[in-house]
């Protein structure tokens, strides 16, 4: 896949914060993606995933009324089952049960908020290959791109 085709990947951003959803879609945008959305209240978000029809979800686990475990929980419910949909869990919860519990109820990968930026820009290039690796260490970050730090 080329990184035009990657760029554009649809991405859906589900979390409560507001500065969360806009310091990602500032993180996406000086990448190159375009193709954005971002959803505060997480009743909303399965609805949302049927209209924007993402390639990939970035989704906050500690929300308040449905919580990240819940949304992917429904969504699994509601989405084909050969359906890949890819779900990077963004948490500032670094417990093993957390990460555990969150790749068992669907994340196709877990990243610690503190580790957004590296992790994200992997997860981000890989989504559309087929998967995500479950380990952070195996991460490298895509040709071309000399150091996340460039992108802040």
């Amino acid at each position: 896949m080329t990184d035009a085709s990657l760029r554009k990947a649809r991405i859906l951003i589900v979390d409560d914060q507001i500065a969360n959803i806009s310091l990602l879609e500032n993180i996406l945008r000086r990448i190159g993606y375009t193709f954005l959305r971002g959803v505060t209240d997480s009743r909303n978000a399965v609805a949302e995933v049927a209209e924007f029809a993402p390639d990939l979800i970035l989704l906050d686990l500690n929300m308040p009324n449905v919580d990240g475990f819940a949304i992917m929980k429904q969504l699994a419910e509601v989405t084909a089952r050969e359906t890949f949909l890819p779900v990077l869990v963004l948490t500032a919860d670094a417990t093993a049960a957390t990460k555990r519990k969150a790749l068992a109820t669907g994340a196709t990968d877990f990243c610690i908020s503190l580790s957004i930026p590296r992790k994200f820009l992997c997860a981000s290039e890989t989504c559309s290959t087929g998967g995500f690796s479950t380990s952070p260490w195996s991460c490298r970050l895509p040709k071309g791109h000399a150091s996340w730090k460039r992108h802040f």
